[in-house]
């Protein structure tokens, strides 16, 4: 089955400030068509042993999604799934993804598209899909996001798209981060100034590997390096941590 949980097409539209739970086959949250106007403060949870949407926003101008919360499990699961906008703005928005294949973002046919500000983690069995997915899209800014996952990439273009800027973001993928984990086909995009540059090592943290990298006092262990990145993957439990390091 197919499941929205609000649904609007040819408005003004400001929906703010609501909870969306959903365990359908196929789950969407929240989709906007042929619309105007503001998603706000809405948190969309959903566990689908199929696809899940969280907002998806289709053949709209003049659209800002701010401030939302998306957490999702699933076996193909996009947080924000756009196509044929103009004037979108994706802002200051949290999100927590879990499944198989695994997309923050995926963007296709939208211009001038500012995504900026938003606290990205995933954890996806496939590697292949980015965090964020532009195709055939232009004059996208990407900036001043926080952008984990465990996929090859946190950000990947088609040959298609051209004239978008990612810049001044923290980027870790599975293999690459910073300006590295960025995969675009077109010499018309600009990537620059993203953080780190050093080589980071990831912990996958679970109650199975707790006491692999904590001590009974909760403090890390010196395996342990500086500037590691530790993902959570499972559930913790009556668990204390007491981080000392600068560790993600």
């Amino acid at each position: 089955n197919y499941a929205y949980g609000i649904n609007t097409i040819n408005q003004t539209v400001d929906v703010h400030d609501n909870v969306v739970v959903s365990d359908a086959l196929t789950a969407s949250g929240i989709q906007v068509a042929n619309s105007q106007g503001t998603i706000e403060n809405n948190t969309v949870t959903a566990s689908s042993k199929n696809n899940a949407y969280g907002i998806t926003i289709s053949s709209c101008n003049d659209m800002k999604a701010v401030g939302n919360n998306i957490n999702f499990e699933g076996k193909d699961i996009t947080a924000f799934s756009i196509f044929g906008t103009v004037n979108l703005s994706l802002l200051n928005n949290t999100i927590k993804l879990n499944g198989v294949n695994a997309a923050a973002a995926e963007l296709y046919m939208a211009n001038v598209t500012d995504i900026k500000y938003n606290n990205i983690s995933i954890v996806a069995s496939a590697k292949d899909k980015a965090a964020i997915v532009l195709n055939m899209t232009g004059q996208t800014i990407i900036k001043d996001n926080i952008i984990s996952t465990t996929a090859e990439n946190t950000v990947a273009m088609d040959k298609f798209s051209t004239e978008n800027v990612v810049e001044s973001n923290t980027l870790y993928a599975n293999t690459f981060i910073g300006d590295m984990s960025v995969d675009l086909a077109n010499s018309s995009n600009k990537i620059q100034y993203n953080k780190p540059s050093e080589i980071i090592t990831y912990y996958y943290l679970n109650e199975e590997t707790f006491n692999k990298f904590f001590n009974d006092d909760g403090t890390l262990k010196d395996v342990v390096p500086d500037t590691a990145v530790i993902l959570v993957t499972g559930n913790l439990n009556d668990k204390v941590m007491n981080i000392t390091k600068p560790v993600t």
